[in-house]
């Protein structure tokens, strides 16, 4: 999966994992919705309209339990057929911490092999996501104030992690968009110390390199980058990865920017001063709220876009669209929450017929 010789990879991002490994989401996050966020991608005015005390009627709702095996393989089963049938090879999901160890002091608990093990029967290649710390993927317990001992709890649960999926699992995306760490802290997607602390993120993307390196020597590791803001000082990234994923979302406060060319820009200008082999590890456009300005078309647009641009560009060979299915679990700011290709009730968006009609003109 995702060899340099490869003339194209298309994939899809998995947000919401918890339904595919059958446990209970994590909780919304509600209050955040009703401030008034100025972020670094722009201006966001949330939940100052209807859609608000929808969320929180859908929160309300969302289950608390597990669900059983029979149930997981169902909702596997169903994935791998929409992906097969739209020629997708693989996918990028996270690999929560939280998923495996509850709590610091709780044992490991696998839950996410069903995931693995139906993907991996039907060919479908899978980028895990190692390490995230996003607040909602963290166990109870972890320290967020003390770099080295975060580490210290870190580094054994992710050793469980990729020695158990060793020959499932061969290439791994450490952490999150750690040039935008600052940033999550700032919309709490993060919270901690840790994460504003100017070691940070040398001493976490090391560890995790070590991690894969040691557990799974033969896997090929990936960082992913903010790519919308520049300069990027990439001296700090490439020496722990082997491939260079970039994240685009030009309309993320503009709504009516259905253009991807930069990607063709940024890729070329990365390729050229790294010499590492580039992926669009996410790229996407919300489908609402409309109130915002959003449209099912206009994501469409920018979908039709991101492929063509994505596939005509030499430096890249796989794009990963940002994301398969919008779903009940609801984040900040509003429009987080119209990114799928599917509805939350797993019904094919515009963008969904787009994505897969370009793929087959294209293989």
């Amino acid at each position: 999966m995702l060899e340099e010789n490869d003339r194209f990879n298309w994939g899809i991002n998995i947000d919401n994992v918890w339904t595919y490994a059958g446990l209970p989401p994590p909780k919304s996050a509600i209050v955040p919705f009703l401030f008034s966020l100025r972020l670094s991608r722009g201006p966001i005015d949330v939940l100052e309209h209807p859609h608000g005390g929808k969320a929180i009627e859908e929160h309300l709702k969302l289950p608390d339990e597990a669900e059983p095996l029979s149930v997981v393989k169902e909702v596997c089963d169903d994935v791998v057929i929409r992906l097969k049938e739209a020629r997708i090879s693989f996918v990028r999901a996270w690999f929560p911490w939280n998923f495996f160890k509850k709590g610091i002091d709780q044992p490991f608990d696998f839950a996410m092999d069903t995931f693995v093990e139906t993907l991996k029967s039907n060919g479908i290649g899978i980028l895990g996501v190692l390490g995230n710390g996003y607040s909602r993927f963290l166990p109870y317990g972890v320290s967020l104030e003390h770099l080295s001992k975060y580490l210290n709890q870190l580094v054994p649960s992710c050793e469980e992690i990729v020695r158990h999926y060793k020959g499932s699992i061969n290439m791994w995306q450490i952490e999150n968009e750690p040039n935008w760490w600052k940033e999550h802290v700032a919309v709490n997607w993060r919270s901690g110390l840790i994460w504003l602390e100017p070691d940070s993120e040398e001493m976490i993307l090391r560890s995790l390199h070590d991690v894969v390196r040691q557990e799974c020597p033969d896997s090929k590791i990936l960082i992913n980058i903010e790519a919308d803001r520049h300069p990027i000082r990439w001296e700090r990234y490439t020496k722990y990865c082997d491939i260079l994923g970039l994240d685009f979302y030009p309309g993320y406060a503009h709504p009516h920017k259905t253009s991807a060319e930069e990607i063709n820009l940024v890729a070329q200008a990365t390729n050229k001063e790294t010499g590492k082999q580039i992926i669009v590890a996410e790229t996407g456009q919300p489908s609402g709220p409309h109130l915002l300005g959003y449209s099912e078309e206009g994501q469409a647009k920018y979908i039709a876009s991101a492929c063509e641009t994505a596939y005509a560009c030499d430096a890249v060979n796989a794009l990963c669209m940002w994301r398969f299915s919008d779903s009940y679990w609801k984040s900040f700011p509003m429009q987080e929450n119209y990114f799928g290709l599917l509805t939350k009730e797993r019904e094919p968006k515009a963008a969904w017929f787009e994505y897969v009609n370009q793929i087959k003109d294209k293989t």
